[in-house]
């Protein structure tokens, strides 16, 4: 059991460091440009509150309990880090967005928009930290000059990320997973020793991916039933 257990933890580990590591190369072109010819909205600032917030993240997801059992990690990751993507191109304008755009004056700032897109992002998927999503968001936001610029900011982020959750609302990650039968076809998983414990994450496959058109996009044709 131990040994199953740490094969699982790698593999998590593993994936998470790679969802972070793919993060940070799609937003360090965005983050570091300074959009518009000025460096005054924020945007090189905005790099260092995406990695605060992953790291946020991870500390939610290693927390025993805090992480739903029939939930995937990594469909949190790919929320917050697609609400922060989409809230600082919607500023800055340099990169196509993920899903959508919202409307941005000029002198809004990408920081503000980064860390309200990635505070409301979490506070939906763990609303039980939202005391300690909301403190960082606070320190976060207290290191903004005050202005027009930071509310602007903080509008695209709310806006971005309330979108994003909606779209994602119905993405089938909430379905329950039927009992586990195996098969009797080669190829159909069989229960293991010791334990003989079921699969899990079963029902994975029908969730709507986040760049696939879907699931079976690149099975081949036999196996996209």
């Amino acid at each position: 059991m131990k040994k199953k257990t740490w094969i699982l933890a790698s593999s998590l580990g593993l994936v998470l460091v790679v969802v972070s590591v793919v993060a940070t190369l799609l937003l360090t072109p965005v983050l570091t440009t300074k959009a518009r010819g000025t460096a005054t909205n924020g945007v090189d600032a905005s790099g260092t509150f995406v990695i605060a917030w992953n790291k946020e993240l991870l500390k939610i997801v290693k927390t025993p309990g805090a992480q739903p059992a029939t939930i995937h990690p990594t469909r949190s990751y790919a929320i917050l880090h697609a609400a922060i993507y989409d809230a600082v191109v919607s500023i800055t304008g340099d990169a196509p967005a993920y899903l959508f755009s919202v409307a941005a004056p000029s002198g809004a700032r990408a920081d503000a928009a980064a860390a309200q897109a990635g505070h409301d992002a979490l506070v939906a998927l763990y609303p039980k930290w939202k005391a300690a999503l909301d403190a960082r968001l606070a320190g976060e936001l207290a290191t903004i000059p005050s202005g027009a610029g930071k509310q602007q900011g903080i509008q695209v982020g709310q806006t971005v990320a309330t979108r994003l959750l909606a779209t994602r609302a119905t993405d089938g990650s909430a379905d329950k997973a039927s009992p586990f039968v195996p098969g009797n076809q080669p190829g159909n998983y069989q229960l293991t020793p010791p334990k003989f414990a079921a699969p899990v994450f079963t029902t994975w496959g029908n969730v709507t991916p986040f760049v696939l058109n879907n699931g079976a996009q690149f099975r081949p044709g036999h196996l996209r039933q």
